[in-house]
């Protein structure tokens, strides 16, 4: 799936900098000639200082009415109806909104950086399928996932984010784990109603086990 949309990032980048040239122009008048260039430098540099926390939220709250709307109309156009939808909204990620077709074996995405855009594909071309989560310092994580491998891109939404390190046996990091085991598992039964549409039987599993607290990071 496509996460962002180059087209769309050139255009945020360019709203950026102009926004940054119209304060510093406006700061440069009520200074009574402060060279612009200082307050340029200074409102550019300081959000990239706090990139994640500030971009991420920001943008997200922004984009997530388009996706939204993207996804109301074109999924429902093409019978995205009745779909399983998981939201990720998580703490410094891009992003996104999956549905899962189980009767069609279809799996849509629309990521907040490409927003336009409803991606759909055969449920049946998901070649690898994953929920785990990144290992820490001291076996703790700050990130919980699941995983899918199509036409030979990786895609990868958390369940879980954190700027904090949070043990994996604490309720907040299993009930991540839960959810992206359940999500894999409603893609995997998507896949294998799209096999059966085509009347192939899988031959050997693509799903990895259940990440858990004592498998989960291995």
């Amino acid at each position: 799936m496509k996460k962002y949309n180059i087209g769309f990032v050139f255009l945020q980048i360019a709203i950026i900098l102009l926004t940054s040239w119209l304060i510093s122009f406006a700061l440069y008048n009520v200074s009574e000639g402060e060279p612009p260039f200082y307050f340029t430098f200074i409102i550019m540099v300081f959000p990239l200082m706090f990139w994640p926390l500030l971009y991420f939220p920001l943008i997200n709250h922004i984009l997530s009415p388009i996706a939204k709307r993207t996804i109301r109309k074109q999924s429902a156009d093409l019978g995205f109806d009745d779909a399983f939808t998981y939201t990720n909204k998580n703490t410094g990620t891009v992003g996104s909104i999956t549905k899962i077709d189980i009767k069609g074996g279809r799996i849509g995405y629309v990521s907040f950086q490409n927003p336009f855009k409803f991606q759909v594909v055969p449920a049946s071309e998901i070649k690898y399928l994953k929920a785990d989560l990144i290992k820490g310092p001291f076996g703790g994580t700050r990130y919980v996932y699941f995983l899918f491998i199509c036409r030979n891109k990786k895609t990868m939404i958390p369940t879980f984010t954190s700027r904090n390190m949070y043990s994996i046996g604490s309720t907040k990091v299993q009930d991540a784990l839960a959810k992206a085991n359940k999500v894999c598992g409603i893609i995997h039964a998507a896949k294998l109603a799209s096999l059966a549409k085509a009347g192939v039987v899988p031959q050997q599993p693509d799903q990895q086990g259940p990440a858990s607290q004592e498998g989960a990071g291995s």
